[in-house]
């Protein structure tokens, strides 16, 4: 019983000094108990001392994880909360003046974009008219040449 405690011992070298006593003292005191004193008897009952040990350092490991994380998200979420609450007023308080900001922008944006389609829609109509002006005025011009040369120049 003892070589198998010391072989224990030997595999739990990753725990503190006071965890690995916790545990060899705990799995004295079960061997003793349940009357197991050869080195078979306790391999049978518990499985080898280094099945035993990745166990209990897989235990302690899940242990040390479910404390650290609390304490961890404890310190942030304060943190994370107050952080919040403060975006949340600057946000109230900002409201006045981004929302005519907002609406200036869009309108902005809105009026150069209407500008644009007005101005290509103007000089497209324009030059439509202005077309169809030139060869009425060019047709009135050819007709008036056999009438009165010089004012058929003119036009």
């Amino acid at each position: 019983m003892n070589d198998y405690i010391e072989e224990l011992e030997s595999h739990l070298s990753p725990l503190t000094r006071a965890e690995r006593s916790d545990v060899i003292e705990f799995y004295s005191e079960y061997l003793q108990d349940s009357g197991l004193v050869s080195y078979q008897q306790a391999v049978s009952s518990l499985g080898t001392p280094k099945q035993l040990a990745r166990k209990i350092l897989a235990d302690y490991s899940i242990k040390a994880g479910e404390q650290s994380e609390p304490e961890s998200s404890d310190f942030k979420r304060p943190r994370q909360d107050i952080k919040t609450i403060w975006l949340i007023i600057l946000a109230i308080f900002s409201t006045p003046i981004t929302i005519p900001l907002a609406l200036g922008l869009f309108m902005a944006i809105f009026g150069v974009i209407f500008g644009m389609v007005v101005a290509i829609l103007g000089v497209g109509l324009a030059f439509t008219i202005f077309g169809i002006i030139a060869i009425v005025i060019f047709i009135i011009g050819l007709t008036l040449l056999a009438t009165s040369f010089w004012t058929g120049i003119y036009y």
